[in-house]
């Protein structure tokens, strides 16, 4: 049986503002608390003449693309868990699965939140006695110190980290610098509130022009608004009771923060009262203290801490109404579209507690910044014959240790021919968001699906073979189903094979590897710099390893050209 958490008050701000005095509110208190807070097939050989116009591609280097924050709202999660005895840092896939920890230490390490590119965590830890900003790799290691205070936050082009310090007696909001190379030093930041009341909790907006925090100042804990300097401070929220935790939507037009502003006895419900997510509209809150709000969860538990996915679909938080905190993701374009039915998901599910969520950015696309013209051709039989002219349109180029690669395209498809001086089987690895594709061809075709992870990238769908020695109509099933296809099993030359992939937009980035059959020691690849786990026999074995190293920054992007 589950136990009950003393997580039925909300997780709004540090143990550090327990300190406050005056005539302020009592803030509610986090984690110091004990109990606190988942045989490769080969081909047979035939025979037949390869005719082939070589042209010279040239690859173009194109700018990288800027950081954004959008994409399909999947991802990664960082969270705070009381799991192993004290509170430590974990990641875990945004489905709940591959929960790992990732800080280890006596003191409390709670309140992750990431850098804009993905790269670093920075977190609260009481590690020197008193409590402090640290930064970490998404692995754990290297955490330094970078002083200052709690609860920091990022700034959106990763320049700054905003955060909380009492070192004028109250909470006050402060910035500081983040160059790398890390240290202590970065904590002597500047002050972007100071005032007899509490300042807590900011919120950078995606466009890293303002920040939202909450403040005491006129009574009672209340979402306010200031430039990132810390000018022009506005209250945005006005009721009697209270609203905490501020959480920007990734376009920047709504906040999500909570409040028990409806609960049945609000005015003499502290510490336990029933908090719940609500989000506002920006805009309409900046014109009238009568802006509209809506409730997104509506129960007899806590909901605490919501954190938008990258693409704003999604909102985690964490709620006690199972007993304990854990944490949950809901389908928050749902809901704000007024759904009944609202899809609640639970992430984590044990006796201990789960909290603080916070979702991993996008980062920049995985986009090569090489890119490389193809012609358009006619379409080709694939066969894994090169028949007497049915190349000539294609784009030639060498593969690293003696080999050819053509290259075409016609009707939304990619052509690709692969000529060699022995026979073998072919691998070509895509990307398309945050996936990579394995296409691999021997005697049967197979795709394998890797999602990329916090340091490599992990395998969600394994070899599936099919097509052996294959008739045309199974390739056709093939190719509908999958999006590519090529020669198999005992069907044309021993040292060549053509491939049909389909292009959704125009262009695909691929990297693309030939094993010798015989040998298996000479893999011959394009690009000539590739240097990743698409060279890797770890490719072609009955499955893949669960886990590969990809570098598609270092692929080529192919673009179809209509010239």
């Amino acid at each position: 049986m589950k136990h009950k958490s003393r997580w039925a008050q909300p997780l709004v701000i540090l143990i550090l503002l327990a300190g406050c005095g005056g005539a302020e509110p009592t803030p509610v208190p986090t984690q110091q608390i004990d109990t606190l807070v988942p045989s490769t097939p080969t081909i047979s050989p035939t025979e037949t003449q390869v005719q082939a116009t070589t042209q010279t591609p040239e690859l173009t280097a194109t700018s990288l693309p800027q950081l954004t924050l959008t994409g399909a709202g999947g991802g990664v999660i960082a969270f705070s868990s009381t799991r192993d005895g004290n509170e430590e840092i974990y990641v875990m896939n945004a489905d709940g699965s591959d929960q790992r920890r990732l800080t280890n230490d006596p003191a409390y390490d709670h309140l992750p939140n990431w850098s804009p590119d993905g790269a670093r965590i920075v977190f609260t830890t009481d590690r020197r006695g008193d409590f402090e900003t640290y930064v970490m790799n998404t692995d754990g290691s290297d955490a330094t110190s970078l002083g200052g205070g709690g609860w920091s936050i990022w700034s959106t082009d990763g320049s700054q980290i905003a955060f909380l310090s009492w070192r004028g007696g109250d909470s006050e909001i402060h910035v500081m610098p983040a160059p790398e190379p890390y240290s202590s030093e970065s904590g002597d930041g500047q002050w972007l509130t100071n005032n007899n009341a509490g300042d807590w909790e900011p919120a950078w907006s995606p466009d890293g022009s303002q920040i939202a925090f909450v403040s005491n100042r006129d009574g009672n804990a209340e979402i306010y608004l200031m430039n990132a300097d810390g000018s022009d401070q506005k209250r945005l929220t006005y009721n009697q009771t209270d609203e905490w935790a501020p959480a920007w939507s990734p376009d920047g037009t709504q906040l999500a923060f909570i409040s028990d502003r409806e609960d049945p006895n609000p005015l003499r419900c502290q510490p336990y009262c029933n908090y719940e997510i609500y989000v506002l509209n920006l805009q309409d809150a900046l014109q009238s203290r009568y802006a509209d709000w809506q409730r997104l969860t509506n129960n007899n538990a806590v909901d605490n801490l919501p954190a938008w996915s990258p693409d704003g679909t999604r909102l985690a938080f964490f709620s006690d109404r199972d007993g304990d905190a854990e944490i949950y993701v809901m389908d928050v374009a749902a809901a704000l579209q007024g759904a009944d039915d609202v899809e609640v998901q639970q992430l984590t599910d044990n006796n201990f507690d789960d909290f603080s969520p916070a979702w991993r950015p996008e980062g920049p696309s995985i986009k090569s910044p090489l890119s490389i013209q193809v012609p358009e051709g006619s379409v080709p039989v694939i066969d894994g014959n090169f028949s007497e002219g049915e190349w000539e349109d294609a784009l030639v180029t060498d593969l690293v240790n003696a080999g050819e690669l053509m290259l075409m395209h016609a009707e939304g498809y990619l052509y690709l021919g692969i000529r060699s001086r022995e026979m073998g089987f072919g691998s070509i690895c895509t990307i398309e968001g945050d996936q990579i594709s394995i296409l691999h061809s021997s005697a049967g075709l197979g795709t394998a699906v890797f999602e990329r992870d916090i340091e490599d990238w992990r395998r969600i769908r394994q070899f599936s073979y099919c097509c052996w020695g294959a008739n045309q109509r199974e390739l056709d099933d093939f190719l509908q189903r999958e999006g590519w296809v090529a020669s198999v099993g005992t069907r044309g030359e021993p040292d060549e094979m053509e491939y049909q992939i389909q292009v959704s937009d125009g262009e695909l980035t691929l990297a693309v590897v030939y094993i010798d059959d015989f040998t298996f020691e000479t893999p011959l690849y394009w690009p000539d710099h590739l240097d990743d786990d698409c060279l890797g026999l770890a490719l072609i074995p009955e499955d893949p390893p669960e886990r590969l190293s990809f570098s598609p920054e270092t692929w080529v992007t192919i673009v179809l050209s209509t010239e």
